[in-house]
């Protein structure tokens, strides 16, 4: 199985996006043990579910490099770097 270099890049950015929501997710947990909000506790499986999403994007990117190029690749690169932003900014938001 050889990847192209812009599934790659999509791996590698769903990949780093997951390990950003996770240190998100350590952080609201641990916020959450302190305060026992009701919102937090929300927020917790709002941030669960997208770190899932990108862990499972991670192998559906690594599934479709087998069958598709450059064509469908790059517009998931864009996407995913917009989610990537995203998840950044959350941590930044939220590391404050």
């Amino acid at each position: 199985m050889a990847l192209g270099f812009i599934w790659m890049l999509d791996v590698v950015l769903a990949g780093v996006s997951a390990l950003v929501l996770m240190i998100a997710l350590a952080i609201y947990v641990k916020n959450w043990y302190q305060t026992r909000g009701r919102l937090l506790g929300l927020v917790i499986v709002a941030v669960s579910l997208f770190t899932i999403a990108n862990i499972s994007a991670v192998f559906y990117y690594l599934d479709l490099a087998e069958s598709y190029g450059p064509p469908v690749a790059i517009p998931i690169m864009v996407i995913q770097t917009l989610y990537f932003a995203g998840s950044l900014l959350l941590l930044a938001v939220t590391s404050r």
